[in-house]
């Protein structure tokens, strides 16, 4: 009986690989035998040989890389079921999402398709070359955007960071554009490693997009849209710009111009799409890039609109796949096909439909019949208390089979079963005799039938004990308000525990934890107190052995750990994202009134004496809220602290009100908000919406930290050495060190524990001072300590520290260093001196 469950396991192993063996076989032959052309432009319409080419589609934003719940690359089963879907819905356009860049927030350091200074990650690239073979097979352009404005998977940021320069040079610095130049090149002349096809050469590339929501120059758009022509007179372009230029209305290398719709930028996504093409008739193409967050009404008044005024096409955001390892990737918002009960929130079985209907609509075609659902995939089991499968596309449930033989007879143990379900939930056998051996199938269902069988796989001997959860591992975070970890097979409950040093005391501080409760926030935390965290995974089997222990972490933004309320929520904007300290996101309230509010509460009485607000919006300018003001609960009222009129501070920007205020004890504090926005650019008259991107608060004490002790300078040939003591203070942070004068831009920070600092490039026989300030955690500065010296060479009693020359204004990479100007002119008979610098306080 052993050896016959080996066969048995093995040969569903190998069905199961072959399936996808069979798939990647198939569509690496080549290019689809039908022909089809390069998409043109002809004025302001796009054309598919001698016929007009229009869509309604989706965005894929998640074909070339995996965010979640842990950074990775895409499957090239999962790649499949994205097109599998938009076939299903008609659509016969994808657009991608932008090549990611080491050092984003979603990536940091892991791999990804830009590495550093023009170094490309060839597995990245590849599985891009996988995305170009699929859209041949399934016969879907794909539009191709560069680079990001936003930081998200490493943007215009982290592209100008690896020379060292910053995102506002990006579109000026020459470098900076011949790198930008260098990525385009790589790009258009790569081979497809699967169909031998140069990306310049491939017709299913509908057109390249200079990247995604960019606020350019139009002299960079000009000279991009010009280089990218020069390298490949096959395509079209695709103006990135957030927003439609007049340049590039005007720009012979520029065939689309577009525009992204979301509530932030004005709820009346018709109008703004009927104002847009007005502008690019009779010059450009126009496509709705991106448009979604919003209710099924504006949604299909959008597409509505794009079908009746010659719009090229529209694609919602976004499509998310199934997972190789069962479910979905579910993300709030975001859509999967054909649409699940788990979607209810925000329509998305609705939205799903209507999209095909006007997929199909757009293009003049009848709507057909829905599709049987193909036969899903049975993964291996290990018990038949957790049975996963790969769903298939279009199905919208699944029917179980239970069979004691591997040829039958079957029998249904579970219908209407859900992939879709967030988290997902493997299905359970809770009929299964105890100790009786058993063989698995499932078969997709929607309204259009049953599918073929999947795989079989078994024997396997039932027990109602399930196996001991692996030990779980956390997502490393920066705020005990927001702390995640990854899933783990087998678990059904999790623990945290919290202690004040690495090796406890431990207690719990979440209970019976489900995964859909993250992020959690340990509001019983205090300010100020360095905590350490572990997790424990448990079910009715066993608890895994507890994490590695994460910490410490300090909360110094106390509005993290409140209880927090608000007037309203628009969408899956939710008022937690008002304070977990990420700028790309915002809680939005409804439009409907002109007031709105947010509370935060503590369970304990907080001390407070000053607020921080960050608001806008992450996509545009000027949607900062406008009037409001800050009170506090006495224990009876509110009491008013703070008040703005005419708000000047955009979170577009970075920029944030810091209202200071005489320090209250309270339970509570409350932002009321009187006048919501600015009202965007271009203005939306009637935006009634309040946008906070971030908050925090807490008590600052302004006490100045304490000096360093025993500064002191040593002179050498064209340089002076700085040492210090830090000081004994609890909260100190770190030292500035500033020459005398200089602007604070210039200023050199050092770390804890390093306590020295050479400066290099100096003028022999020329007096210099430098002030050594200290800073602690809250930013406050001590006055400092001063110290001068004279740099020199043959000094009489002093071999003159530093006695390898370094080259005059060049830096010494093997130490910290600050460049120089001399206070006065030199004077080259000045000795250099025996002693130290003079030590000024």
């Amino acid at each position: 009986m052993r050896r016959h469950w080996i066969s048995v396991m093995l040969v569903c192993l190998f069905m199961l690989g072959g399936m996808d063996r069979v798939g990647i076989t198939a569509a690496a032959d080549g290019v689809p035998s039908r022909e089809w052309n390069f998409i043109t432009r002809s004025g302001d319409r796009l054309m598919d040989g001698e016929k007009e080419f229009r869509f309604i589609s989706m965005n894929g934003s998640n074909l070339t890389y995996m965010p979640a719940p842990v950074w990775h690359r895409p499957d090239p089963w999962e790649q499949e079921d994205v097109f599998r879907s938009l076939q299903q819905m008609g659509g016969t356009v994808v657009r991608l999402y932008t090549f990611t860049i080491k050092g984003g927030t979603a990536n940091g350091d892991q791999p990804s398709h830009v590495t550093g200074l023009r170094q490309y990650n060839e597995d990245y690239f590849r599985d891009l070359d996988h995305v170009l073979r699929l859209a041949n097979e399934y016969h879907i352009r794909v539009i191709i955007p560069f680079i990001d404005t936003w930081e998200h998977v490493g943007g215009i940021k982290q592209f100008a960071g690896f020379r060292g320069k910053t995102a506002g040079e990006f579109y000026t610095d020459p470098e900076l554009k011949e790198d930008y130049k260098h990525l385009v090149s790589y790009v258009l002349n790569r081979t497809n490693t699967y169909t031998g096809i140069k990306y310049k050469d491939d017709k299913a590339i509908l057109a390249w997009e200079t990247g995604n929501e960019l606020y350019p120059t139009d002299a960079w758009t000009q000279e991009m849209s010009a280089y990218i022509k020069s390298m490949d007179s096959n395509h079209i372009v695709m103006d990135g710009r957030y927003g439609i230029s007049q340049a590039s209305l005007e720009d012979p290398n520029v065939d689309i111009v577009s525009n992204h719709y979301y509530e932030s930028g004005g709820a009346d996504y018709a109008l703004r799409a009927a104002a847009d093409r007005n502008l690019s008739l009779g010059k450009k193409a126009f496509v709705i890039g991106e448009f979604g967050h919003s209710n099924r009404t504006n949604l299909t008044r959008t597409a509505d609109e794009a079908i009746a005024n010659g719009t090229s096409g529209a694609l919602l955001w976004t499509l998310k796949s199934h997972n190789k390892d069962g479910g979905f990737y579910n993300k709030e918002g975001d859509f999967r096909w054909p649409g699940f009960p788990s979607g209810e929130t925000y329509d998305e079985k609705a939205i799903m439909s209507m999209i095909r209907e006007k997929a199909h609509e757009i293009r003049g075609l009848p709507v057909p019949p829905m599709p049987v659902p193909d036969a899903p995939q049975l993964l291996p089991i290990e018990s038949v208390l957790g049975i996963a499968w790969r769903g298939s596309a279009g199905a919208e449930s699944y029917q179980f089979g239970r069979a004691e033989h591997l040829d039958g007879p079957w029998t249904i143990i579970g219908t209407q079963v859900l992939d879709s379900d967030i988290p997902f939930r493997p299905f359970q056998d809770t009929t299964a005799a105890e100790g009786m051996n058993y063989y698995y199938r499932v078969k997709g269902m929607n309204g259009a039938g049953i599918s073929e069988p999947s795989n079989v796989v078994g024997p396997i001997t039932a027990s109602s004990v399930p196996p001991v959860p692996d030990q779980p591992m956390w997502i490393p975070f920066t705020s005990v308000a927001s702390m995640t970890w990854y899933p783990v097979k087998w678990a059904e409950s999790y623990d945290i525990e919290r202690a004040e040093a690495p090796n406890g005391p431990w207690s719990v501080v979440g209970a019976d934890l489900a995964e859909a409760d993250q992020p959690f926030k340990d509001a019983s935390a205090s300010s100020g107190i360095p905590y350490y965290y572990r997790i424990t995974a448990k079910n009715t089997g066993g608890a895994s052995e507890p994490s590695e222990i994460f910490g410490p972490i300090t909360v110094r933004n106390i509005a993290q750990l409140a209880a927090l309320t608000v007037d309203s929520t628009n969408g899956s904007n939710v008022k937690e994202y008002a304070v977990d300290g990420n700028l790309s996101t915002r809680w939005l309230s409804q439009g409907q009134e002109e007031s709105h509010f947010i509370e935060m509460e503590w369970t304990v009485p907080q001390k407070l004496n000053y607020l921080k607000i960050w608001s806008g919006a992450a996509s545009g300018e000027q949607w900062h809220i406008r009037d409001f003001s800050v009170d506090y609960w006495d224990g009876t009222v509110w009491v008013p602290v703070a008040s703005v009129v005419d708000n000047d501070k955009d979170g577009f920007y970075g920029e944030y009100n810091d209202m200071h205020f005489e320090t209250v004890q309270t339970t509570a504090l409350r932002l009321n908000i009187t006048k919501p926005s600015w009202q965007g650019i271009p203005v939306n008259p009637n935006d009634k919406i309040a946008r906070v991107m971030d908050m925090e608060t807490g008590y600052n004490d302004d006490t100045a930290p304490k000096e360093v002790n025993g500064a002191a300078v040593v002179e050498g040939d064209g340089q002076l050495t700085l040492y210090w003591t830090d000081p004994e203070d609890d909260d100190f942070a770190q030292v500035v060190v500033l020459e005398e004068g200089a602007a604070e831009a210039e200023a050199v920070h050092v770390g804890k524990a390093v306590q020295t600092v050479t400066i290099n490039g100096l003028v022999n026989g020329t007096e210099y001072a430098y002030r050594i300030r200290t800073v602690d955690e809250a930013g406050n500065k001590s006055l400092g300590v001063t110290v001068s010296g004279t740099p020199g060479v043959d000094r009489p009693g002093n071999s003159c520290p530093g006695g390898e020359k370094p080259d005059r204004g060049k830096p010494n990479y093997g130490q910290t260093n600050l460049g120089s100007k001399p206070k006065d002119k030199p004077d080259k008979d000045k000795p250099c001196k025996d002693k130290p610098g003079r030590i000024l306080t």
